[in-house]
């Protein structure tokens, strides 16, 4: 009969196991895109939340102010605006 993957896997890394990860400094293309694209993805989705509809397309990619939406959205009696929430409108505006 032939061993068992734990004796197997004891052979070829020891016990403890001696394995070492290394990890490149350069990210590749495909790793980026898929970064990107998460990034992309949760922008929307962040938007989509803020904004209670589907963003367009030039709110997406900042061409379009989206701050007087949000003054009123979040304003406008139907929350009171904290200090906090007006850092967080400031920071979204300057970002688009």
């Amino acid at each position: 009969m032939g061993r068992s993957a734990q004796e197997n896997f004891n052979r070829r890394f020891g016990v403890p196991p001696n394995i070492t990860l290394k990890f490149t400094d350069i990210e590749t293309e495909p790793d980026k895109d898929y970064r990107y694209s998460k990034i992309f993805d949760a922008w929307v989705v962040a938007l989509r939340s803020l904004l209670g509809r589907e963003p367009t397309q030039d709110e997406i990619f900042g061409l379009k102010s989206i701050r007087s939406e949000l003054e009123s959205h979040f304003g406008g009696g139907k929350a009171k605006v904290t200090g906090e929430m007006n850092e967080v409108i400031e920071e979204l505006a300057l970002a688009t």
